[in-house]
């Protein structure tokens, strides 16, 4: 799962633009994507989340503060890419609330030591970027309709992270970190934007647990712990590879056996550590019992006369 798009030694990070008031890659004015408008550009995470419900989630974003907005965070993640997705309040032409979306996706490598700062720096991109077009797009000026239609509104899409500020909102370090340990984590958000495709609340266990009435919500990001606690059983801590070591000079490498075969080879007891140890204080005790009997045996020889003596 190596990180794409490595330019200087820094990731490189695509961008895509939402918002509502021009026909770009819809029939109507509604919500819609308007960079990329070729569909075709889009990667894995960019086009699961063109099948969002937007109605509803635009809904609970509307009544809030402009800080309020730009406070809420949503990443997404698969196996080699992870999303960031930041809203920013706006003006539609007839000045009534509107709201801007930007998503920031960067190929990642998952055994990366930097990849909390990554994040952090994606999530910097995204929130950047809701902001700028926020304001480029207020009450939606007929040039940049026109940029938008002629795909000249952005010249790439493509922003070089190295460049970027790091999101300090979120401890993504920990954070990141902590969403390392678990199998089955499609990404971690803030309750009003778990309608994305996250099902681990950044927040609270009362915040979790009450998001849980309307999504799949698997755990939450315990900030003082620093720690994921899940709230399901679709969280899974990942197991350890076992360590194989390397054949000496001149010896041929051999392949692992097949599940099955160590399953018929290896005790049951050792596939538990508890019970492996149990076992083994079992057998020390054993060992000492029948030590303890073959000294009682000599004893007793030395002890009782022997009759061919006689």
């Amino acid at each position: 799962m190596e990180a794409t798009n490595i330019v200087g030694g820094h990731p490189q990070a695509d961008v895509q633009l939402w918002g509502k008031g021009y026909r770009i890659t819809a029939d109507s004015e509604e919500f819609q994507r308007y960079v990329p408008k070729d569909p075709t550009q889009l990667r894995g995470l960019e086009r699961n989340i063109q099948t969002t419900l937007w109605g509803g989630l635009l809904e609970s974003l509307y009544p809030l503060r402009e800080a309020e907005i730009s406070a809420q965070r949503c990443v997404l993640f698969d196996s080699s890419d992870l999303l960031s997705v930041s809203f920013a309040k706006t003006e539609d032409r007839h000045r009534r609330p509107s709201l801007v979306l930007t998503t920031c996706i960067v190929g990642i490598d998952w055994r990366d030591p930097q990849l909390g700062e990554t994040t952090a720096r994606a999530v910097g991109l995204s929130s950047r970027l809701a902001t700028t077009y926020a304001e480029a797009l207020r009450v939606n000026p007929d040039n940049v309709g026109k940029q938008l239609r002629e795909n000249s509104f952005l010249t790439s899409r493509s922003f070089d992270l190295g460049e970027e500020n790091p999101d300090r909102t979120v401890e993504w370090v920990n954070a990141i970190s902590a969403v390392k340990k678990w199998n089955g984590i499609t990404g971690i958000s803030t309750p009003r934007l778990l309608a994305l495709g996250a099902n681990v609340v950044l927040g609270t266990k009362y915040e979790a647990e009450r998001a849980k009435q309307q999504f799949q919500v698997d755990g939450f990001f315990d900030t003082r712990d620093r720690e994921i606690k899940t709230l399901s059983d679709r969280l899974m801590l990942w197991e350890p590879k076992p360590h194989t070591p390397a054949p000496s000079s001149g010896e041929r490498p051999t392949h692992p056996p097949s599940p099955a075969a160590s399953a018929q080879e290896k005790p049951a007891y050792q596939s538990s550590p508890e019970l492996y140890w149990v076992a083994e204080c079992l057998q020390n005790l054993t060992n000492s019992v029948d030590r303890l009997a073959n000294v009682a045996i000599e004893i007793l020889e030395r002890m009782i006369p022997d009759k061919r003596r006689r």
